[in-house]
């Protein structure tokens, strides 16, 4: 006699945002899970549930009434709900996923790890640029001590703007600033490489090239930093030189042309690595002791096989590695109380960018108003 196997629902995935955050619901199927979703707006909420067919809500409050047998939740929020809806979250004892940032400040992420010591489920922040592959792999390199002992980290990271469609992202009381709605990752990196906190932040905004930006953020930073370590980090991000493809959706084609960079280069004591995103290569150079020191090519690293995103961006591959990890009770990959460190750094450096880009658009917009004046004295006196 053949046994019967049970077709019923192992348990349900929570997304919490029903765009990004269905991918959770997709990534639990295959191991046998429902799922459920939490959506603001009505026509995504809509379309997403019967794309699924899974129930949906309007708030977190009526989905966690509506069942019991959540095993796993996705934030995939504006930033601004990130830490309410994990504390909403923690009673259930649950595994639980958020995108980045933590929270918007420190209060907030203050709460969130409050919340989560007195729970017996776990959070993951989304810092997935460490796992992913070309950063992975230069870290095994560094931490090797193939190319000795690293010293400095320039990374120049030139991108599209934020245009003025793009809605609670300009706004820094909604986003963060520029480092916890962007930049956090890249801070993160840093410390991952440098295997060091942060001693010392000193970030320097240029006024906004685009007024449409906030006046308490830019669109072009300088910012360095030191590592406990005594290793030197300098960034460089700006917003407003590069250009955008006719066809801007497709990341597949070298956006370099167009002005875009994501370059980094670890600069240790026997060598370095240059790290290129859109060349989608990891170069090693080592210093020839036998010809004069000569640097010279050990050999590069070729990532074109590859999707673009999941090269340094690899964020489907962190929420399937999260779904695995609830299936099989494996616990987080990266714990909470490390990426607050991270936070800590953000936080210190958004503070700075808010008061100085004030400062820098406000000393522009008065050397404009003045210029007017001028002008307007010359032209009543040329009359």
């Amino acid at each position: 006699m053949t046994k019967k196997t049970s077709t019923k629902p192992k348990g349900r995935m929570l997304a919490v945002g029903g765009g990004m955050g269905a991918g959770i619901i997709a990534y639990g199927k295959p191991y046998g899970y429902d799922g459920a979703i939490v959506e603001i707006n009505p026509d995504v909420l809509k379309r997403q549930c019967e794309h699924f067919g899974v129930p949906g809500y309007a708030t977190l409050k009526e989905a966690l009434a509506a069942h019991d047998d959540y095993v796993g939740a996705y934030i995939a929020t504006p930033n601004k709900f990130h830490a309410e809806m994990a504390i909403q979250l923690a009673p259930l004892g649950i595994p639980v996923f958020s995108e980045k940032p933590l929270g918007i400040n420190e209060k907030e992420c203050d709460a969130v790890m409050a919340a989560y010591r007195r729970s017996k489920g776990w959070l993951q922040i989304d810092f997935e640029y460490r796992f992913s592959p070309i950063y992975a792999d230069a870290a095994k390199i560094l931490h090797s001590g193939e190319i000795g002992d690293l010293r400095s980290i320039n990374m120049e990271y030139t991108v599209g703007p934020y245009l003025p469609t793009y809605g609670w992202r300009l706004d820094p009381s909604a986003a963060g600033g520029l480092f916890a709605e962007k930049l956090c990752h890249m801070l993160d990196l840093f410390r991952f490489w440098t295997k060091s906190e942060f001693a010392q932040v000193s970030v320097t905004p240029s006024p906004r090239a685009q007024d449409w930006y906030d006046p308490r953020t830019t669109d072009n930073i300088n910012a360095d930093f030191l590592m406990k370590s005594g290793v030197t980090v300098h960034l460089l991000h700006c917003h407003c030189s590069s250009a955008l493809p006719q066809n801007d959706r497709d990341q597949e084609t070298d956006w370099a042309d167009y002005g875009h960079r994501l370059a980094v280069t670890l600069n240790a004591t026997r060598g370095a690595l240059q790290l290129d995103i859109w060349k989608r290569a990891l170069t090693v150079v080592k210093r020839d002791a036998g010809d004069n020191m000569k640097p010279r090519i050990a050999r590069r690293i070729d990532y074109r096989h590859l999707p673009f995103m999941s090269i340094h961006h690899d964020m489907s591959g962190m929420l399937k590695d999260f779904v695995r990890r609830v299936h099989t009770r494996a616990g987080p990959r990266l714990p909470v109380a490390d990426s607050y460190r991270t936070m800590l750094a953000v936080f210190e450096a958004d503070r700075q960018l808010a008061a100085r880009s004030r400062e820098a658009n406000a000393r522009v917009a008065r050397r404009g108003r003045g210029g007017r004046a001028k002008a307007a004295c010359r032209r009543a006196k040329g009359r």
